[in-house]
Parts: C-alpha cells; sequence; structure tokens
C-alpha cells in the first residue's frame, strides 16, 4: 500500500533557513517536473523519492552557484572597470585578512540582500488564495467519497485517492485540521472525510489578497536593499539609462538575475519601474 506524506513543513520562519537551502522549493518542483519525463513509471515511490532528492540536492547547488559567478563577474567586468576600484580593493583584502576576493564579498553582499526576497517567494509559492484552496478542498472531499462508496476494496480506487493526496499542494496542507491523516484515509475514508470541515472553515477566513500585489511589494523591497548595498561599490541603483550609452545600471541586472532565480522573470522596463518606487 502506497504512503503519503504531507509535503508542508512548518516551524521556524524560512529567513532563519541558510541562503542555500531558500532554493528548496524551486529546486524541489525542477527536480518533480524532471522525474515525471526522465524517470520509468514503473519504478517504486521509494526509489522515485530518493532520485528527487538527489536531482533537488544538484538543481540547488547548481542554483547558487550560478548566481555567485554571476554577480563575482559583474564586480570584476563591470563594477571594478567603471569604478577604478584599485583603492578598495586593497581595503577589502585588508578586511579578508588575505583570504578571498573583493568579487566574494560582493557576491556574499548581494545573496545577503536576497534573501528576504527569495524567502518572500517561497512562501508565495507554498500559499494558496481562497478560490484555489476551496477547489482543492471540492476535489479531495470528492474523493475521499467516492473512495468510500467503492468500500475500499478496490484497488483502483485506493490508488486514485492515492494519487489525489499526493497532488495536494504545500498551502493546502496548512489548512488540513492536524487529525486529517492521509495514510488512514486509504484505509477508512469516511473518518478522514469528518475531518475536512474543519479546513472548511480555515478557507472560508482567508483574506482576498491579490499574488501580484505581494509579489510586487516583494520585488519594491529587493531594490530597497540592493540599492543599500552598491553604494558599499561606489556604485548607485538607478532605474534610468546612461545618457552616452543607453545601457542600464548594473543594479537592473542583479534584480533580473535575483528575480529569475527565485522565479520571477520580468523584463527591465518592469525591474525600472521597481526601482523608481523602491527611490520614493
Amino acid at each position: 500500500m502506497p504512503t503519503i506524506s504531507p509535503r508542508f513543513n512548518g516551524g521556524a520562519s524560512v529567513l532563519d533557513r541558510p541562503i542555500p537551502d531558500l532554493f528548496d522549493h524551486k529546486a524541489n518542483l525542477e527536480a518533480r517536473a524532471w522525474a515525471k519525463s526522465a524517470v520509468s513509471p514503473g519504478i517504486s515511490d521509494e526509489d522515485r523519492e530518493n532520485l528527487v532528492a538527489d536531482m533537488r540536492e544538484q538543481l540547488r547547488g547548481k542554483l547558487i552557484s550560478e548566481l555567485r559567478d554571476s554577480f563575482c563577474s559583474m564586480y570584476s567586468t563591470r563594477l571594478r572597470a567603471a569604478a577604478q576600484l584599485t583603492e578598495l580593493d586593497a581595503d577589502f583584502a585588508d578586511a579578508l585578512g588575505g583570504g578571498g576576493s573583493p568579487a566574494d564579498l560582493f557576491a556574499d553582499h548581494i545573496l545577503v540582500a536576497a534573501r528576504g526576497f527569495v524567502a518572500a517567494m517561497h512562501d508565495l509559492d507554498c500559499r494558496i488564495n481562497k478560490q484555489e484552496a476551496r477547489a482543492e478542498y471540492d476535489a479531495l472531499r470528492r474523493e475521499l467519497e467516492m473512495a468510500e462508496r467503492a468500500r475500499l476494496g478496490k484497488r483502483k480506487a485506493q490508488k486514485r485517492l492515492a494519487r489525489v493526496l499526493r497532488s495536494v499542494s504545500d498551502g493546502m496542507w496548512q489548512y488540513l485540521p492536524a487529525e486529517f491523516d492521509p495514510d488512514a484515509a486509504l484505509i477508512d475514508p469516511l473518518k478522514q472525510l469528518a475531518h475536512l470541515p474543519q479546513s472548511l472553515r480555515s478557507i472560508e477566513n482567508l483574506p482576498s489578497v491579490k499574488r501580484r500585489d505581494l509579489e510586487r511589494a516583494a520585488m519594491v523591497d529587493l531594490a530597497k536593499r540592493v540599492g543599500d548595498v552598491l553604494p558599499g561599490y561606489n556604485c548607485s541603483l538607478t532605474a534610468y539609462a546612461d545618457k552616452d550609452t543607453g545601457m542600464h545600471g548594473v543594479g537592473i541586472d542583479i534584480l533580473k538575475q535575483i528575480g529569475a532565480a527565485a522565479g520571477v522573470v520580468r523584463d527591465v522596463t518592469t525591474w525600472r519601474s521597481v526601482v523608481a518606487e523602491a527611490r520614493k
């Protein structure tokens, strides 16, 4: 019999987790998408989860490594060259005690500035709105009722219910009562069905907040944090393009890359408007 385990883990704030761990959710989504297309459907659930876990670690490491390399390159090719930071380099070398480089320090500062934004996007991905929660609730209730009518002796009904339980989103698990046991639902769906009305009350009390508004607020906060870092490197965050070259500033590229890494892919025009709002 398959076992179902809730994927949502409550507890400490995501902001308390190390920076690389904040990419767990994005890496997990990509790893599961990879498993659907690349892993044999006949593999056991345990083996599949082990493969997904291995791929998740690879993807998470790749995400953080690519960001660090990109920010180090930005420092070397655009910030240092443009501002001729020879004396600043020497100061950083002294501060680092000879270990590391100004480019490494710059990358670390930017990653720290990115922490809150990546955490906010992680939380948004784990959150569902009232309509989504109600749709998942209705689907789960319907499948439990169907499994009960099938008298559970039929393996087909049990497998179908197992698939539905595995597809419950992280956000929905937050609203299912503690008494709801997904593994027990495969054996006695009627008993677990009785727990669902508790989650419906929580769902109906959800505020009607649009994701795009929360996302925009997080983007503005990110711009403010990156804007606080750049002056330490003789640079500033600006929404305007260079009047001679027509190129946008390095800050816009930083925001775009952080956004893309957290799943928020936006064009230069959008990030310029975010920067303009952050500077008000």
